[in-house]
């Protein structure tokens, strides 16, 4: 079984050029452990989220990196293969999803406001194949999930954003000479 993991942030703003946790995967096994080989993921929200938004993927077992996924022109088949994420029998793993963003400026390929998310892909639309499989660490058989696509919160990117820090006061007396607590 595939879902999104309690840990899946909401949208939140993240830099161009810089990477970002876009999901978090929550895989079960049943019966015996599986060596997971193959995922797909697809582009969501695809009116402001294009492939040109991203560099690549990375897939994290922790962390650990599992994988990788160079971003091509489609918004779905985004498949990657996986080399080391093993899901203990009768017990839940979770696979984490970064994207490197492209840098968005003169002759960049990303946009500004864009809001990228990122989904687990069942079957794709093209060709109505279920293409992410495992492998049954005990048994050998081939594994494939029936769980449905995943519908993350993503992240908005911005060239540039404000950060907000607390900065502390070097005296709490003010001006006039009184004493007072600054709050």
């Amino acid at each position: 079984e595939v879902v999104l993991d309690s840990s899946n942030p909401s949208v939140r703003l993240a830099q161009a050029g810089q990477e970002a946790t876009l999901l978090a995967l929550k895989l079960t096994a049943t019966n015996e452990s599986i060596d997971l080989r193959q995922i797909n993921f697809k582009l969501s929200n695809t009116a402001s989220n294009t492939p040109a938004d991203l560099v690549k993927f990375t897939l994290w077992d922790g962390w650990l990196k599992v994988g990788e996924i160079v971003a091509t022109s489609s918004d779905t088949g985004l498949t990657g293969s996986v080399t080391g994420f093993i899901v203990p029998v009768n017990s839940d793993k979770v696979l984490t999803v970064k994207g490197q963003l492209a840098p968005i400026g003169i002759n960049e390929a990303g946009k500004s406001g864009h809001l990228v998310t990122v989904d687990y892909d069942n079957v794709l639309a093209d060709t109505g194949l279920n293409i992410t499989y495992g492998v049954g660490t005990g048994s050998g058989t081939t594994v494939r999930t029936t769980s449905a696509d995943t519908a993350a919160n993503g992240v908005r990117v911005l060239r540039s954003y404000p950060t907000v820090a607390a900065l502390s006061l070097p005296t709490q007396t003010l001006s006039n000479g009184t004493g007072k607590v600054v709050y």
